[in-house]
């Protein structure tokens, strides 16, 4: 499940193709009569194209208001460039890069040897290797291992970092992090940005390891026919795990094990402490949603496209809702966000970007209320701030997270010194 305002949409290849298809131009054909069927909204057509298994993933009815969307996030398209082919090992992958008002994306498509279609991806076009900003952490200052974290049959690959100094005790505190919706990479890439690395790095140099993993849904992109997809599927199962993991390393102190959750992990966080029970020193609320997703999607959508009418709106979160069984929204309209956290004791930091339209200062409020009766809460709000940490002094958009921008040092130095005082 993928929230549409910040994670492109992606239809993931289902099986392995091994043989080129012969007829390279025919399939290019096929691939920009695929485009003109979608932008007519024709989502049957294009589920027919498909392979077996992905007809069974993906619904026509989710197909078709698909490049609807992608034009309310990044703007009508403007040009469609010349298709083109290359190649992974003996798969033939064909792409065009299409410029939208607001940004420029890639479509990837690739066929059985029978022709049927079985990758249809929009991904951001390439683009010249920018001048970055200055690095969060100097790297010669931290040293990483690579780990897996595992949850039964599945195994996560993760990764470690320290201080590259001993800790006294030869033993750090640890932050476990833990990922917002959608598949995500343990660095949380987004563009050029590396939300949780930056993370991980600046908290290094700061003298606190920590604990970031490859997300289930990023490492295994489709859902067991027998196990339902669930927040604790997506979620709460691996986060459990991997502080687990945290405190078996030699290099971690187990008393110091603090969780931290961004967005939809921060929505999580009260259910995984909870389950984690005297397992964790803290947890860290970073922009953790408080509301239900399709109350933040609404707003998300009015804020991005605000000349949208409502039956698009509607539309929209129709098509969020096709994206996921019904389990998933069973279990999120059971789920109170509030309710749980007012039951948390634990030393809790809850940190909200003002600038941040995704999860907003109405989330924020919510927090602050429920955790009012625990007095080992404190709260820091940044005006500056967006979702991912960067500075700025305008709204946020989608463009900002196109820029290369590492996370801000104030709110790293503000973790690492409450870290440190638990």
């Amino acid at each position: 499940m993928k929230r549409i305002h910040h994670i492109i949409l992606l239809i993931a290849a289902l099986a392995a193709v091994t043989t080129v298809h012969a007829d390279t131009q025919h399939n290019i054909r096929l691939s920009q009569h695929t485009l003109e069927l979608m932008r007519a909204a024709q989502g049957d057509s294009v589920h027919s194209l498909f392979n077996s298994q992905m007809r069974a993933a993906v619904p026509a009815a989710q197909l078709s208001p698909m490049f609807a969307q992608l034009e309310l996030q990044f703007g009508k398209l403007e040009t469609g460039g010349q298709w083109s082919v290359d190649h992974i090992g003996q798969l033939e992958i064909y792409f065009c890069d299409l410029t939208f008002s607001r940004a420029t994306l890639r479509m990837l498509t690739a066929f059985d040897p029978d022709g049927l279609m079985n990758t249809l991806r929009f991904v951001p076009a390439p683009q010249p290797a920018p001048v970055t900003e200055k690095a969060t952490a100097d790297t010669s200052l931290i040293r990483e291992r690579e780990l897996t974290v595992t949850t039964g049959k599945y195994r996560l690959p993760a990764t470690l970092t320290t201080p590259a100094t001993p800790a006294q005790s030869n033993r750090f505190p640890c932050v476990v992090i833990v990922h917002g919706s959608g598949p995500q990479d343990r660095d949380g890439t987004m563009g050029p940005n590396h939300v949780y690395r930056d993370i991980a790095h600046g908290l290094a140099v700061r003298g606190i390891a920590s604990l970031r993993y490859d997300k289930r849904t990023y490492v295994y992109r489709s859902t067991p026919a027998d196990e339902p997809l669930t927040p604790d599927y997506e979620t709460v199962d691996d986060a459990l795990s991997a502080i687990s993991l945290a405190r078996t390393l030699p290099e971690v102190d187990p008393q110091k094990v603090i969780m931290a959750g961004h967005s939809f992990g921060g929505q999580m966080l009260p259910v995984i402490t909870s389950r984690a029970g005297d397992s964790l020193a803290g947890a860290i609320v970073l922009s953790g949603a408080a509301r239900h997703i399709f109350t933040l999607m609404d707003e998300q959508l009015h804020y991005l496209s605000p000349q949208a009418d409502e039956e698009t709106i509607k539309q929209q979160l129709a098509a969020l809702k096709s994206s996921a069984p019904a389990e998933y929204w069973e279990y999120l309209d059971r789920y109170d966000t509030e309710k749980e956290a007012a039951s948390m004791t634990l030393p809790v930091l809850v940190i909200q970007g003002g600038r941040d339209y995704q999860v907003t200062e109405t989330d924020y409020a919510i927090w602050r209320n429920a955790l009012k009766g625990n007095p080992k809460a404190q709260f820091r709000l940044y005006p500056d701030l967006n979702h991912i940490y960067q500075e700025g002094t305008v709204p946020s958009t989608p463009d900002e997270y196109s820029r290369p921008t590492p996370v801000s040092p104030r709110l790293l130095d503000d973790i690492a010194q409450w870290v440190l005082s638990l």
